[in-house]
């Protein structure tokens, strides 16, 4: 994808947005392990876990010292892999 308006971080988040989009279509409507997580209704998938991991995997091939704050594994600081 190209877009001379985009940044490159912002190209680079497009990216791993669509490769994790990509892996999470291939869940849709198949059996999945699912678990509960602190709070009320809060649900997660294995595809939650993975694509979240893909998506930090892809960056930091681009930005190995940068660092996340995500959704299903919390703080990860940049010499975390």
């Amino acid at each position: 994808m190209q877009n001379s308006n985009c940044s490159e971080y912002t190209l680079t988040a497009i990216n791993a947005a669509i490769s994790a989009g990509n892996y999470l279509r291939q869940g849709f409507r198949t059996q999945m392990n699912i678990s509960n997580k602190e709070g009320r209704h809060n649900l997660v998938t294995e595809y939650d876990t993975n694509s979240e991991k893909k998506i930090i995997s892809f960056i930091k091939e681009l930005y190995p010292t940068h660092s996340f704050i995500a959704e299903e594994s919390g703080n990860t600081n940049g010499s975390q892999s």
